[in-house]
């Protein structure tokens, strides 16, 4: 027999190690419809509680074809899971960054780079998911990708639905005093995130564009509990009622652009950024003795946040005969500002906190 044609197929490896980085190729991964599923199945990586943390690297910050996500844990979520699977190129894990990424602070970092549309395109995804347990969560996610010619643009929406049971029991032990308590409750959480993103190649030299988004949050903690009060000489029991409001929103808005060098010398990225968050707080518990409702003890507890983050940032990549150059600048301003009242039933009254806060960081790097 004579073999008259042959196939070679090389394909590209799950896992491939640079120096300064490890790259996860995510194609073989089963059971990952969003690029927050695929960082769950990440090596290094740890997603719990809406905090993505790296192994050896502590809390990560999240880039997206190599431009920061500044968002909250929720809102962060919330864009992570508008991105199909399928539309992730590859991962990158990066352990110890590069002065280029530590000139803004410390951590590891994580780049989800994008599969790229150099056609026209037209399309999507849609990602609904619904867990039942004693009561249940609603998880909703949509898409939407548009590509002619030197425009490209995005949008996608979606937020999740919850409703539990929250149960919890404690028991507590002093040299003369024993406390025993069972704490039955409900817990609603309703989150939501609009994103919308905007490019434009003028020219093949310099392109521009701009990123917004916006995440309302809102979770409800309900309690009723019974405490036990053992003495040496005699027992007690207290009927406690506690109920917890968190509302939380944040804006972030990023305008970027790109100059490219000519006779591929390099290129130089300019970006601007805005991010505002505003949780609030509200916690009410009382307390009183089984045998007399009318001696309540507790108190009521306001808490309200702002804080506000805007940053400018030139970085620059130029080629030369033997090598790269990388430098940058960075520069950021902070304001935060908190009031907080405690207003208590018995005991010490009221207590009022006004806090504020303002920080300007220069930051540059250089590199070759």
């Amino acid at each position: 027999d004579v073999l008259t044609e042959a196939a070679i197929v090389a394909d590209r490896k799950v896992i491939r190690r640079k120096a300064d980085m490890v790259i996860f190729s995510p194609k073989y991964v089963v059971g990952a419809n969003n690029a927050m599923d695929l960082l769950k199945r990440s090596p290094g990586v740890l997603v719990q509680g809406g905090k993505i943390t790296m192994f050896g690297a502590g809390e990560a910050k999240i880039y997206i074809d190599g431009r920061e996500q500044k968002a909250n844990a929720e809102q962060l979520a919330g864009i992570l899971q508008m991105y199909s699977a399928e539309d992730v190129e590859t991962i990158e894990l990066i352990h110890t960054p590069s002065a280029k990424y530590s000139a803004s602070g410390s951590g590891g970092v994580i780049n989800i780079v994008t599969k790229k549309k150099y056609s026209d395109f037209l399309g999507g995804n849609v990602s609904v998911s619904h867990s039942q347990n004693k009561k249940f969560s609603d998880d909703l996610s949509t898409n939407l990708v548009y590509k002619q010619g030197k425009m490209s643009a995005s949008f996608g929406m979606g937020g999740k639905m919850a409703s539990d049971y929250y149960t919890e029991s404690n028991r507590y032990l002093y040299p003369s005093l024993t406390i025993s308590n069972i704490d039955d409750g409900s817990q609603k959480i309703i989150n939501g995130f609009i994103r919308a993103q905007f490019d434009y190649t003028v020219s093949e030299r310099f392109d521009f564009g701009a990123q917004m988004s916006f995440s309302p949050n809102y979770d409800n903690l309900s309690i009723l509990g019974n405490s036990l009060y053992t003495y040496r000489d005699r027992d007690s029991t207290r009927i406690s009622n506690s109920y917890a409001e968190k509302k939380a929103s944040s804006l972030a808005v990023n305008l970027h652009a790109t100059q490219h060098l000519k006779e591929s010398r390099g290129q130089i990225n300019y970006e601007l950024d805005y991010f505002n968050s505003s949780p609030f707080v509200r916690r009410d518990y009382s307390s009183y003795p089984y045998d007399n409702a009318n001696d309540v003890e507790g108190y009521v507890m306001i808490k309200d946040n702002i804080s506000r983050l805007v940053s400018g940032k030139i970085d620059g990549v130029i080629n030369v005969d033997k090598g790269r150059i990388n430098t940058g600048i960075n520069i950021s301003y902070v304001n935060e500002s908190r009031d907080f009242q405690q207003s208590a039933y018995k005991s010490f009254g009221e207590q009022l906190d006004n806090y504020a806060y303002n920080e300007t960081t220069y930051a540059g790097y250089i590199e070759y």
